[in-house]
């Protein structure tokens, strides 16, 4: 089955402050859909993709509606200014209809891989945090066996639960850690209350550098991030929406009281940005039917815009 969509060219619309000044133009005017077959003809920039899967958390017992991120997101990202941007190509969309969530992540990957391979900065916005499994897999097809890749993810949760029945959005650094010979993860926003002893014990037998929300503001926190970066040779980033405050980001599938805030990650989005080491990032969780006046949307693009404008 294909689940590679194109994304339909209308949903790219906004305001408009000119037609001829490349100054005053917005990402509306500066998006191409593409499809990932075309990349090869332009070169290296930035690509966004859509993971439009929620089957994972619907497994994982969360309010399903992320399939719709995706879409949501674009509307969001469509009418921020474009600044130094010169052009973004939109790749379109992963999408699952069959609750085959492992054939989704297979073909997930490898999109991913062709985009990095074409040398883009990829953006992919999901869609439920099983989007990491596949993401990897196709940064890992991308960069080889022997590169070390370092996972950052911004989150309340380790989601480092056991693959028992079947994955979901609560296993996806669990599985990665069952394959990689080198396990590199940095969970930051990480909640007491939300995560078990369990997961705790997990994390810690697999060597896990774990942030809580509480210690986010200290100084030796973002110590610990930079010697973590030192360590590896890229960066993958990921962003579970749900680790901000539920006031910031009520549209998510496990909303969270007394999350991060934007201001609080940017130190270490500039830590990640100015290493030069980041080669995809990813947001997940972004369920805009729980939404309200485009909140989550509009972080989630505002978080992008913050890397891109920083990523190089």
């Amino acid at each position: 089955m294909d689940r590679y969509q194109l994304t339909d060219s209308s949903i790219w619309t906004g305001r408009i402050d000119s037609q001829t000044d490349i100054s005053q133009y917005r990402v509306h005017q500066i998006v191409k859909p593409i499809h990932i077959h075309q990349l090869p003809n332009y070169g290296p920039g930035f690509s966004l993709l859509g993971y439009a899967c929620d089957e994972g958390v619907r497994r994982n017992k969360g309010k399903v509606g992320a399939v719709d991120g995706p879409q949501a997101f674009r509307k969001a990202l469509a009418n921020l200014a474009a600044h130094d941007i010169a052009a973004i190509h939109d790749l379109g969309d992963i999408t699952c209809h069959d609750a085959n969530l492992g054939s989704t992540q297979a073909q997930f990957s490898e999109i991913v891989a062709k985009a990095l391979l074409a040398k883009q900065q990829l953006v992919v916005i999901g869609g439920g945090h099983d989007i990491a499994y596949g993401h990897f897999n196709g940064i890992r097809k991308a960069l080889g066996n022997e590169a070390k890749i370092g996972i950052i993810n911004f989150d309340a949760h380790f989601d480092l639960r056991e693959v028992k029945e079947h994955p979901s959005s609560g296993t996806p650094f669990w599985q990665i850690a069952q394959e990689e010979d080198d396990f590199n993860y940095c969970c930051i926003g990480i909640q007491r209350s939300g995560n078990t002893k369990k997961l705790f014990d997990t994390a810690k037998e697999n060597d896990v550098l774990v942030i809580e929300r509480n210690s986010m503001a200290d100084k030796d926190s973002q110590s610990l991030v930079q010697h973590f970066i030192a360590s590896i040779d890229y960066l993958y980033l990921t962003v579970d929406l749900d680790g901000f405050d539920m006031s910031l980001c009520p549209g998510v599938s496990a909303p969270t009281v007394n999350g991060f805030t934007f201001q609080e990650i940017i130190p270490f989005l500039h830590l990640i940005t100015e290493s030069k080491k980041l080669i995809s990032m990813d947001i997940a969780e972004l369920n805009p039917h729980y939404d309200r006046e485009q909140q989550t949307a509009k972080m989630a693009a505002y978080l992008t815009d913050e890397v891109m404008n920083k990523w190089s």
